[in-house]
């Protein structure tokens, strides 16, 4: 059949011409509704970047608008007070990564590198209790701080190098590993010496938890002056 008689058919058949305009119809509103709701998910997938761009900068206004010199103990404060460790893990990644970030936006080198260490080591410093994550006999903690002080120490960060250390201490001592344990705090203590602890963000807290370690083992004189030495630092 050639094309003029197909046409000449199809207007010889009114029916037939209602569902070719039909089908027709159906097929222009099915493709506008498909490029309406394309650039409709288009702009809520913006609206939702531009609005969780906002809540980002509005999580880190507080470091914005602290002194140059507070900025990192603010900062640790934050965490340990809103145990960060223990909230939805994308959360927790994204607001570490919004604090890097506001330090580079800053010029606070020091700023990002602890908010780099915190994303790597986020499941063992600021929570309840780390043994949620890692379990008794989880070697897993051993090598994030690991790997944490290599990195830190091929950065040139010799604080939180010392700072894997002194954590390392912890964990081993949490586990009843007391020579590992004393071994790693009082290595950790002479690198924190080296640094000057005035120059720390969580001095106090590492001096603390030293004097706690002392205690335990009735060494009196050793845990009071650590625990004096701890006072003479606001955090």
């Amino acid at each position: 059949m050639s094309r003029c008689s197909a046409i000449n058919s199809t207007f010889l058949h009114p029916a037939l011409f209602l569902i070719h305009f039909f089908l027709f119809l159906i097929s222009m509103l099915s493709s506008l509704h498909r490029r309406i709701s394309k650039y409709i998910g288009k702009g809520f997938a913006l609206l939702l970047l531009f609005l969780c761009g906002n809540i980002l900068r509005a999580q880190t206004a507080f470091l914005v608008n602290a002194q140059p010199q507070k900025r990192l103990p603010v900062f640790w404060q934050y965490c340990d007070e809103h145990f960060i460790s223990d909230q939805d893990s994308v959360v927790t990644y994204r607001f570490l990564t919004a604090v890097a970030n506001t330090a580079d936006s800053l010029g606070d080198k020091q700023l990002k590198s602890y908010a780099l260490y915190f994303r790597r080591c986020y499941h063992i410093l600021f929570t309840h209790g780390y043994e949620r994550y890692f379990p008794p006999g989880d070697d897993r903690i051993f090598t994030i701080l690991d790997q944490t002080k290599a990195w830190a120490q091929e950065e040139g960060y010799d604080d939180i190098a010392a700072s894997c250390e002194h954590f390392t201490g912890q964990v081993y001592f949490s586990e009843n590993h007391y020579g590992p344990a004393f071994e790693h705090l009082l290595r950790a203590h002479e690198a924190f010496k080296n640094i000057g602890y005035q120059n720390l963000p969580y001095a106090s807290g590492y001096l603390y938890e030293l004097g706690s370690a002392y205690y335990r083992f009735e060494e009196w004189d050793k845990a009071l002056e650590a625990f004096r030495a701890s006072t003479r630092y606001p955090f």
